[in-house]
C-alpha cells in the first residue's frame, strides 16, 4: 500500500461512536446506540460495527478487506460474489459488495475536516430493485 493511501485510512482508524440523532433513514429505523471500529493491519482494513437498535436488540457485523479498488471474491456471505474498497481521490473510503454484476451495497465513509467526525452513508438494494440510502454520524472516540 502507498504512503498516501496509509495516511488517508490512518484518519479513519480507530473507535467511532454514533450519533443517533443526525442520522437519517430511509429503510428502517437509525439505531439507539452503537460503535464503528476500524483497524489497519498491514495491507488489510477491518472493520467491527456494533449497534442495539430501538428494542435495544444487539447486533455487530464484520467484515475486512484491501483498499485497491479491486474487486475480491467473497466467501463469508453466499449472497455476495465479490468486494470492492478504494479510496477515491477525495479522500473517500468506499466499499461495495456484488453478486455478479448487480451492486448489492455500497458504504461511504468520509472524515469531517478535522478528523473528529465519520459520516457513513450505506446504500442497499432494497426488494423493489431500488438502492436506498442510510446515512449515520459518528464521532471519535
Amino acid at each position: 500500500m502507498n504512503q498516501k493511501i496509509e495516511k488517508i485510512i490512518s484518519g479513519f482508524c480507530g473507535v467511532w461512536k454514533l450519533i443517533s440523532e443526525k442520522c437519517s433513514y430511509s429503510n428502517g429505523e437509525p439505531p439507539k446506540s452503537g460503535t464503528y471500529e476500524i483497524n489497519l493491519d498491514r495491507d488489510k482494513v477491518h472493520f467491527h460495527v456494533s449497534w442495539e437498535d430501538k428494542d435495544s436488540k444487539k447486533f455487530q457485523v464484520e467484515f475486512a478487506g484491501i483498499p485497491d479498488g479491486i474487486k475480491y471474491p467473497y466467501e463469508d456471505n453466499p449472497h455476495v460474489d465479490t468486494v470492492k474498497y478504494e479510496i477515491t481521490s477525495a479522500g473517500n473510503f468506499i466499499s461495495t459488495a456484488y453478486k455478479g454484476n448487480l451492486l448489492l451495497n455500497e458504504a461511504s465513509r468520509v472524515l469531517s475536516e478535522d478528523g473528529n467526525f465519520l459520516y457513513v452513508t450505506q446504500k442497499v438494494l432494497g426488494v423493489d430493485g431500488e438502492l436506498h440510502a442510510n446515512s449515520s454520524v459518528y464521532k471519535k472516540q
